[in-house]
Order: C-alpha cells, then sequence, then structure tokens
C-alpha cells in the first residue's frame, strides 16, 4: 500500500481511553458518624428517661433508638457500600429529618451531609467518562518538488523531461 506522503509514516487510530474524574466521598463516613451520635444521644436519653419517664417511657426510647440505628445500617449504610445510591439517599434523609425532630441537632447535622455527599457520589457515578482531548498534531505539507529538466544537446535550453521533443528546436530527446 502506498503511503499518501512518502517519508511520513500512518499509524491506524487509536480510540481514546476515557478518563474518571476525580474519586468522590459516599458519605459514609459520615453516615457512621451520625449513627455513632445517634447511639450516644439515645444512651444520654435512655440516662435522663431512667428518672423521668420511668419504665414505658424508657422502653419507647431503648426501641425508638434501635429501630433508628437498625434503619441507618440496614436502609443506608448498607446499600451505601453496594453503591445504590437511589436506596441510601431518601433514607438519610429522613434519618435526618427524625435526628432534628427528636432534637439531635448533631444527628441531623451529620446525616444532611452524608446524604448531600451520597447524591454528589450518585451524579458522579451517572455521569459519563469523558474520553481525553483529541491531540492534534501538525504534519507539514509536502514541499513541490521542481520538475525534473534535461538540457538540449543542440540549442542548450532546459525542458522537462516528460516531453519527447525540444520545445525551442524541436530537436527529438
Amino acid at each position: 500500500m502506498a503511503q499518501p506522503y512518502p517519508g511520513i509514516a500512518s499509524y491506524p487510530a487509536v480510540p481514546p481511553v476515557p478518563v474518571q474524574g476525580p474519586p468522590v466521598s459516599n458519605g459514609s463516613g459520615l453516615l457512621i458518624a451520625g449513627m455513632v451520635m445517634q447511639a450516644l444521644f439515645t444512651l444520654l436519653w435512655i440516662d435522663v428517661g431512667l428518672n423521668s419517664f420511668g419504665i414505658l417511657g424508657n422502653s419507647i426510647i431503648i426501641v425508638f433508638g434501635v429501630m433508628m440505628l437498625v434503619l441507618a445500617v440496614l436502609g443506608a449504610y448498607l446499600p451505601l457500600q453496594k453503591r445504590q445510591y437511589s436506596i441510601a439517599g431518601p433514607v438519610t434523609l429522613i434519618l435526618a429529618i427524625l435526628g432534628f425532630f427528636l432534637g439531635f441537632i448533631v444527628v441531623g447535622v451529620l446525616y444532611i451531609l452524608a446524604y448531600v455527599r451520597i447524591n454528589r457520589a450518585r451524579d458522579a457515578s451517572l455521569r459519563p467518562a469523558y474520553p481525553q482531548p483529541v491531540q492534534v498534531v501538525y504534519v507539514p505539507a509536502p514541499q513541490p518538488q521542481a520538475p525534473a529538466l534535461r538540457k538540449c544537446a543542440y540549442c542548450g535550453s532546459d525542458y522537462s523531461v516528460t516531453l519527447a521533443a525540444c520545445p525551442t528546436c524541436g530537436a527529438p530527446a
């Protein structure tokens, strides 16, 4: 196969390699911090409840605290580890609302921050990988070659090698 430009090698086109964006935190650390704070505040409510609410009130606090922790682990943390962001996000938002509702401001803030990180991770996972930008390489155009000439033996003028006779005197080549 003839090359289009002599002296310039032609190579087959190579498809660009997909580029991964910077890693995005999925909020699992904030979720764990929220669960730890929730467990500590539940224990604090139990301690306060022993003196104020009695056994029935204390039982309600224990059941509700344990249910929230189970919801946090099964509904948010485990799906987050499986990269199921569409499941973990709404559950984390529900936990944040319940945390604010029960007066656990720190827990609610931690869950809201985890919810934001989960949504960012979901958006990053849905974004397509963009190929690398195309690199343009300058290849100079071939310089036109001067036509090959021959000298007429009779009159001495130069003419092209493609002509059969001298254009000046008509002598055959």
